[in-house]
């Protein structure tokens, strides 16, 4: 009984071990992905987190200056220019699409295939940092 429990032991190690061995490399390569995915969703959260900060308060002192009669401020014209750069189709709504694939095509430009764990990594950093 004994001896049946050490060659059960030693083939159960020896599988793990094979397992370990052909997994290693694999798994190494979604670290190192995983890892760079996740700092740079960190970094475009941070990032736009300060965008909008400065995009709303930009937009609180135009509104300040106008109310206060200071400034003129012709919205119309803004609306315009700004949805003459998101709407790519003419269809007078933002294109999240071609947004979302352009932004995908930024993030997976020229990446080796030790990133494979890039995209995931990047969408962990996005939600929980």
């Amino acid at each position: 009984e004994e001896v049946t429990k050490a060659v059960q032991y030693e083939d159960n190690n020896n599988t793990s071990l094979s397992i370990r061995a052909a997994a290693g490399p694999i798994m190494s390569n979604m670290t190192v992905g995983g890892v760079a995915g996740y700092c740079a969703g960190t970094a475009v959260k941070k990032v736009s987190k300060a965008v909008a900060t400065v995009v709303g308060m930009s937009f609180l002192a135009l509104q300040l200056l106008a109310f206060n009669g200071y400034v003129v401020v012709n919205w119309d014209k803004i609306e315009g220019d700004i949805r003459s750069i998101f709407d790519k189709d003419g269809d007078g709504k933002v294109d999240t699409e071609f947004w979302q694939s352009q932004m995908q095509k930024v993030m997976n430009y020229q990446l080796p295939a030790s990133f494979a764990g890039f995209g995931v990594g990047f969408g962990l950093g996005l939600r929980y940092a």
